[in-house]
């Protein structure tokens, strides 16, 4: 039996291994996945030196800028700000995130053509494939 893994530590090895291939430094600090988390977090202090956030999603990265501008700061001029999943919140004018958009249609898409070939009959044996993400660039980061 195959054990999945959590999609919040994916998501995480995901982003340090993105890190880690560009030499970018990075520090990972303890959050959740909403609007309090992220506001709990940078309201916490963030590491002297920090000069972007990228957040489990896009409610934790709304929360982040809450924060950011209840201590004076301007996300996209001050801090970047980039939420993950491209939400409807992400592209609203009111908040204007820079969201990495992780594809959901593709994904449905294959999904589908998988379950469809599966259905047909044809025993294929478990494969791993993967969709390209995008980042959408608004407001919070410049």
């Amino acid at each position: 039996m195959k054990v999945h893994q959590d999609p919040r530590r994916a998501r995480q090895t995901a982003f340090i291994d993105a890190c880690r291939s560009t030499e970018l430094d990075y520090v990972t600090l303890p959050g959740g996945d909403d609007v309090d988390a992220g506001f709990l977090a940078v309201r916490a202090g963030l590491p002297t030196g920090v000069d972007a956030l990228v957040c489990y999603n896009d409610q934790c990265a709304h929360g982040a800028i809450l924060a950011l501008l209840k201590d004076g700061l301007v996300p996209g001029r001050d801090i970047l700000v980039i939420g993950c999943d491209n939400s409807a919140l992400a592209s609203s004018r009111a908040l204007a995130l820079t969201s990495i958009d992780p594809s959901p249609s593709r994904l449905a898409a294959l999904a589908v053509e998988l379950a469809i070939t599966r259905a047909k009959g044809r025993n294929i044996p478990p494969v791993r494939r993967s969709v390209d993400t995008e980042l959408v660039v608004r407001a919070s980061t410049g």
